[in-house]
């Protein structure tokens, strides 16, 4: 059964439809790329889930089959967050001066319950609660093995460009979602890197995550999807494996033209 179902969702700003009756799934424990041209909808679809926006037309259903099934699309993004969706975005949010593990603390902040007098008076709860949280943050920083735990004193702006989008993924881990929604991960990054990224990231699907992921480097979604759904224009326009998707003519005319498509 599927952790989220969105049916029929549309958006319109202005007179620009950015999404056209989109109907698509995403299966537990699975690594969905989601890929077209600049201008398809894809962002829109990611601010859509994660509560940034609200559709004009459709739902989008969270664990609709669970135990506690939720229809989110009038939620604001932090209960979002709360019912366990969690995202990155194309461009960098770190807070650049803090340290890395203090970038991971700051996303757990969701899921604490002292309060500001408990911080200032440093009560017995904050302090046990400040202790489990550093060391959820290491439990966190160790998933991606040697690069982030011995750099977690560091501050975010001194850590290489790839470890700061790793760190922008270990940040949305630490909201404990179910679902995690990574826009443009791999954006800057080299081949070499790219490649132990989609390492990284089939390690977080086997630890239990499910990923929505969109992506414009086609080795990236080659190697790293379990399933591809390619959009156009705000329309789905093809759904399959990379290679089914790939070969899809609209996927050929989408991103070539029509003369392509009957060269």
């Amino acid at each position: 059964m599927p952790l989220l179902q969105v049916c029929r969702l549309s958006k319109w700003f202005g007179g620009l439809k950015a999404l056209d009756q989109i109907d698509l799934h995403v299966e537990p424990n699975e690594i969905l790329s989601i890929i077209g041209p600049n201008g398809s909808g894809k962002t829109t679809l990611f601010n859509l889930v994660s509560g940034i926006y609200q559709p004009d037309e459709g739902d989008i259903l969270f664990n609709p089959s669970g135990r506690a099934p939720a229809n989110i699309k009038k939620m604001k993004p932090h209960r979002v967050t709360a019912v366990g969706i969690a995202r990155t975005f194309q461009n960098i949010r770190l807070f650049a001066n803090m340290s890395v593990i203090e970038n991971v603390m700051v996303g757990m902040h969701c899921r604490t319950r002292s309060g500001p007098l408990d911080a200032v008076l440093q009560t017995k709860r904050a302090r046990a609660e400040e202790q489990n949280v550093v060391e959820e943050a290491k439990r966190l920083l160790a998933v991606f093995r040697s690069q982030l735990a011995p750099v977690m004193n560091e501050p975010a702006k001194a850590i290489p460009y790839a470890y700061q989008k790793r760190l922008e993924v270990v940040r949305a881990l630490a909201s404990r979602p179910k679902l995690v929604l990574l826009d443009e991960p791999s954006a800057g990054m080299n081949p070499h890197e790219r490649r132990e990224f989609i390492d990284d990231l089939k390690r977080l699907r086997d630890m239990g995550y499910t990923l929505m992921v969109i992506e414009h480097d086609m080795m990236m979604v080659k190697g790293l999807s379990d399933r591809v759904i390619a959009f156009d224009y705000g329309r789905k326009i093809a759904e399959g494996s990379f290679e089914e998707v790939r070969a899809n003519e609209l996927v050929i005319e989408a991103y070539l033209g029509k003369k392509h498509v009957s060269a």
